[in-house]
């Protein structure tokens, strides 16, 4: 896994648009660019990669986050986790 800056990778999802993701894991606090705006900008493209968003979270309390949590829909991991609970996920 790479850690690059949330706009380079918002910038890959326009970039492939012939190759998509299969999974999209992004944190909820996010420099840059926050999980509200990522999720309306993966809506926005109409391509369903949405769907493919895992949110990981160790604030999934905030009433900002559980009304995003709630819109959003996606499974949402929590602070810590191990690998095998996103792996159950996809």
């Amino acid at each position: 896994v790479h850690r690059r800056h949330v706009v380079e990778d918002v910038a890959l999802l326009d970039e492939h648009l012939a190759h998509p993701f299969d999974v999209i894991l992004a944190d909820l606090r996010m420099p840059g660019l926050s999980a509200e705006e990522l999720y309306a900008r993966l809506r926005q493209r109409n391509e369903g990669l949405e769907d493919r968003l895992i949110f990981i979270t160790g604030d999934a309390e905030s009433p900002d986050a559980a009304r995003l949590l709630e819109e959003a829909g996606v499974p949402v991991v929590l602070k810590p986790f191990e690998l095998a609970e996103i792996a159950q996920i996809i």
